[in-house]
C-alpha cells in the first residue's frame, strides 16, 4: 500500500539586522550577541570536543547528531574545529535533523554573517540539498566530514536509524552518536521537539561515554534526560543566559539480542505480533583489517569501491573484461534519468532518495574532464495523463526549483535549445549525462584493479576471509569482505544465486550530428531518449527486452529507436535524416519490483529454515535476527537506472559494513535488502516454486 505523500514546509522567515527569525515559532535561530560563540560555547565546550578529538586514532572516527539543522551554524562550527584538531585520516560523521529547512539562498545570507566561515560555508551552500523529505548525505572538505541532513520530524527521523523496530531488538545494530547537540526552538516555543519520546530516542542511539548539551536548562529537558538514562549537570550559559546543561549517558542499555547470537528454533510457542521478524537486521560492523574485494567493474562496483575508498579502506576491483565499463555501463553517454512520483510508493521514495543523492556525486565529477555535461534534463509528456501528472509533480515539489521545474512554450524551446512540438514538460536543471566507462575509472581511482574471472567463492571460518576463485581452481585474490557488484554473474555463485534477477537487453543507437541538431541544449527524455551531441555524434534510446541474451547490434532497433525518438517528439521526427552510425547492446539487471538489491548477503537455506512458520501465518512473531554470511555484501539489480541507483546503494552498504549512520531511512534499507525476496516467497508459500539455493560448506 502507497503511504500518503509526506508534506516538507520550508522555514519562514523574518530578517532584522542580517539575523534570521522563524515566523513559525516566534524565536530566534541563534544569539542576537554572537551566534557563532554560543555554538561555541553551549555545543563545542559542552562536549569537550577539542580535547575529544586531539585524542582520536589517526584513522578514527566520530558521529556527532544534531536536533536542529537551522541555518548550519552549529555544523560551521564544529567543522572548523574538526579540521583544525582532528587527524588527517580521522572522519566526522554529522547527523542533524531538520523539519522546516532553509531555502538555499536563506542558509548563505545567514551565514554570510560569519566571515571568518566563508569557505566552509560555501562549500556547504553548494552541496546543500533540494527542500525534499528523507535522508541526504553529503561528503565534505576533502571527504573529511561526512554530512547526513534528514529533512523530518526529528522524533521520526531519530526512530528511522535504529536497526529494528523489535522491541526485543532495539538496541541491536543501532548507530551510535558519540555527541549530541541539542539544538533547536526553545522548549516554550517548540513544546513537542523536546518530549520524552525525543530523548528515550537519543538514549536508543547513545553508548557509554556519549555527551550531550543544550542552551536550556528548562525543567521538561532536564527530566526528559535524566528519565532517559542521562547525568546531568548545569554549566554557565553563553551570555545572558545563567545557566546551560551537559550530560552524560550513564544507562546501561537493556540486554537485546545480538545479530549473531544463537538462534532458537521456530517453535508453535510463539506469537502474533504487530513487529515483522528482524530478519533484516544490520550484522556486527566489520571490526579488523580494512581490505575489501569488490567484483565488477561496471558502475555499482565502482561506486563500491570508491564508498570504501573514501573510507581509508584498501580495495581490490576484480573485473573479467580488460577495462571497466565493458558492459551495461559501457555506453558512450549515460543519462541520469529522473524518476518522480506524486505518490510515496517505496519505489518512488527510494527513487527520489538516489535522484537526490545524484545530485552531491555528479558535480565534483563533471568537473573533470572527458566526465560528460551537467546539461540539464528534460522529460516531455507521452500522454495528457502525463501532463496532469507531471503538473501534480511540479506542484509537489514547487519549493525545490533547483530540482525540478515545470517549463511551458517558449521557455520550453529555451531550455531544449532546438523547437519542440510539447506545450510542456518538467526540467531537472541539475542533472545531465556521463560518459560511463570514464566515471567508472575516476570511480575506481586509488583502487589495484585485477582481471580475472570469479567462478566460486569459499569462506574460511578460521580465518574469517574470503577467498575468490577462478574456473581452474586458481585463487585470485582474498579478503574479509567481498562486495558482489556483478549484475546477472550474481547467478553464478552459490551464496547468491537464489537472487531472481532478470536480464534486459538494451540497444542504443548513435547518429551523426547536423546544423540543427547541434543546437540542442539539455537531454531529452519520454518515450525515449535523446543526448546532446559528444564527438560528433548524438546518442539515442533505448530498447528494452526482457530476457534476451543476444548483444549483437541490430538494424531493426535502430529503427526503433528513431521511431520512439519521434514518438518522444513530433519535432524530433525529422531532426534526423541519416541512417544511425553505429549503436552499442548490452544486458542490464533487474529484480521483480525493480528496486536494487543492497546489503547483506542471506544464508538462503538458514534463511528459509529459521522463518519457515511464516509460510503458515504471515504474521508470525519470530524474534530471531536474520542470518547472513559474514563479510558478503551484494549491490545489484539496478536496471535501465544504474547511474541514479548505484551511487546510494553503495554507500548504504559501506555505511553497513563498517557500522556508520545509514543513508537512508530503516523502511528503505529494508526494501533494498537481498533477503526480501526469500521472506516474500515464505510468506506467499512460493518456495516450492524455484531453489531457494543450496549453501556451500
Amino acid at each position: 500500500m502507497n503511504e500518503p505523500p509526506a508534506p516538507l514546509t520550508t522555514a519562514a522567515l523574518a530578517w532584522a539586522d542580517g539575523q534570521p527569525l522563524s515566523t513559525t515559532f516566534g524565536d530566534v535561530y541563534y544569539s542576537r550577541e554572537d551566534g557563532l560563540a554560543e555554538s561555541r560555547h553551549v555545543f563545542i565546550e559542552g562536549n569537550d570536543l577539542a580535547a575529544r578529538w586531539e585524542a582520536l586514532a589517526p584513522d578514527g572516527r566520530f558521529t556527532l547528531m544534531e536536533t536542529g539543522f537551522g541555518t548550519g551554524l552549529n555544523f560551521l562550527a564544529a567543522i572548523s574545529l574538526w579540521l583544525e584538531r582532528a587527524p588527517a585520516g580521522a572522519r566526522l560523521h554529522y547527523v542533524s535533523f531538520e523539519k522546516f529547512p532553509l531555502q538555499r539562498a536563506d542558509l548563505t545570507r545567514a551565514l554570510a554573517a560569519w566571515p571568518t566561515l566563508s569557505p566552509l560555508a560555501r562549500e556547504l551552500a553548494d552541496a546543500y540539498p533540494p527542500p525534499v523529505p528523507g535522508f541526504h548525505r553529503r561528503w565534505l572538505y576533502g571527504d573529511r566530514v561526512c554530512l547526513t541532513l534528514v529533512f523530518d520530524d526529528a522524533i521520526a527521523g531519530l526512530d528511522s536509524l535504529a536497526g529494528s523496530d523489535h522491541p526485543a531488538f532495539g538496541d541491536a545494530a543501532n548507530p551510535r552518536a558519540d555527541a549530541w547537540f541539542l539544538d533547536g526552538f526553545a522548549p516554550a516555543k517548540n513544546p513537542d521537539l523536546w518530549s520524552p519520546v525525543l530523548f528515550a530516542a537519543v538514549a536508543r542511539l547513545s553508548g557509554p561515554g556519549t555527551t550531550a548539551s543544550t542552551f536550556t536548562v528548562a525543567r521538561p529537558v532536564r527530566d526528559g534526560l535524566q528519565g532517559a538514562g542521562f547525568a546531568l549537570a548545569k554549566a554557565p550559559g553563553f551570555g545572558r543566559k545563567r545557566d546551560m546543561l551537559r550530560a552524560i549517558f550513564a544507562a546501561t542499555a537493556a540486554p537485546s539480542a545480538a545479530p549473531d547470537a544463537p538462534r532458537a528454533p521456530a517453535g508453535p510457542g510463539r506469537r502474533r505480533g504487530a513487529f515483522q521478524p528482524p530478519w533484516h537486521l544490520p550484522p556486527e560492523p566489520h571490526r579488523g583489517p580494512r581490505h575489501a574485494l569488490v567484483v565488477g567493474g561496471g558502475i555499482a562496483g565502482c561506486a563500491s569501491a570508491n564508498a570504501l575508498l573514501r573510507r581509508g579502506w584498501q580495495v581490490t576491483l576484480v573485473e573479467r573484461h580488460g577495462h571497466l565499463g565493458a558492459e551495461a555501463s559501457g555506453n558512450p553517454q549515460g543519462i541520469l534519468y529522473p524518476r518522480l512520483s506524486v505518490e510515496d510508493s517505496t519505489l518512488a521514495r527510494f527513487a527520489r532518495a538516489a535522484l537526490c543523492h545524484a545530485l552531491g556525486v555528479y558535480p565534483p565529477l563533471w568537473s573533470l574532464p572527458g566526465q560528460g555535461a551537467p546539461c540539464g534534463v528534460l522529460v516531455l509528456p507521452e500522454s495528457d495523463r502525463d501532463r496532469a501528472h507531471m503538473a501534480a509533480i511540479a506542484e509537489r515539489y514547487r519549493l525545490a526549483p533547483e530540482l525540478v521545474r515545470q517549463v511551458a512554450g517558449e521557455a520550453l524551446d529555451t531550455v531544449a535549445g532546438i523547437p519542440l512540438a510539447a506545450p510542456e514538460g518538467l526540467y531537472f536543471p541539475r542533472l545531465g549525462w556521463v560518459v560511463p566507462p570514464a566515471l567508472c575509472a575516476a570511480l575506481a581511482a586509488g583502487a589495484t584493479r585485477v582481471q580475472a574471472e570469479v567462478e566460486r567463492l569459499d569462506f574460511d571460518t578460521h580465518t574469517r576471509r574470503w577467498q575468490l576463485v577462478d574456473a581452474n581452481g586458481t585463487a585470485i585474490a582474498s579478503a574479509p569482505v567481498v562486495i558482489l557488484a556483478c549484475a546477472q554473474g550474481l547467478g553464478r555463485f552459490a551464496q547468491t544465486r537464489h537472487l531472481p534477477l532478470r536480464g534486459i537487453r538494451g540497444q542504443i543507437s548513435a547518429v551523426a550530428v547536423n546544423d540543427r541538431s547541434r543546437m540542442l541544449k539539455t537531454v531529452i527524455c519520454g518515450a525515449g531518449y535523446l543526448a546532446p551531441a559528444n564527438d560528433g555524434l548524438h546518442t539515442l534510446g533505448a530498447t528494452y527486452d526482457l530476457d534476451d541474451p543476444d548483444t549483437g547490434v541490430r538494424p531493426g532497433d535502430h529503427r526503433r529507436n528513431l521511431a520512439t525518438l519521434a514518438a518522444t517528439d513530433g519535432a524530433l521526427a525529422d531532426l534526423f535524416g541519416e541512417p544511425a552510425q553505429g549503436g552499442r547492446a548490452a544486458l542490464r539487471c533487474t529484480t521483480p519490483d525493480y528496486l536494487p538489491v543492497a546489503g547483506p548477503a542471506p544464508r538462503a537455506a538458514e534463511l528459509v529454515a529459521t522463518y519457515a512458520e511464516l509460510g503458515r501465518d504471515a504474521r508470525r512473531d519470530i524474534p530471531v535476527a536474520g542470518p547472513c554470511w559474514p563479510g558478503l555484501w551484494i549491490n545489484g539489480g539496478h536496471g535501465s537506472r544504474g547511474l541514479t541507483y548505484a551511487p546510494l546503494a553503495a554507500e548504504l552498504i559501506a555505511s553497513g559494513i563498517c557500522g556508520e549512520p545509514p543513508p537512508l531511512p530503516r523502511g528503505l534499507a529494508i526494501a533494498l535488502h537481498p533477503a526480501r525476496f526469500l521472506i516474500r516467497d515464505l510468506k506467499r508459500n512460493r518456495l516450492a516454486d524455484r531453489d531457494a539455493g543450496k549453501e556451500p560448506r
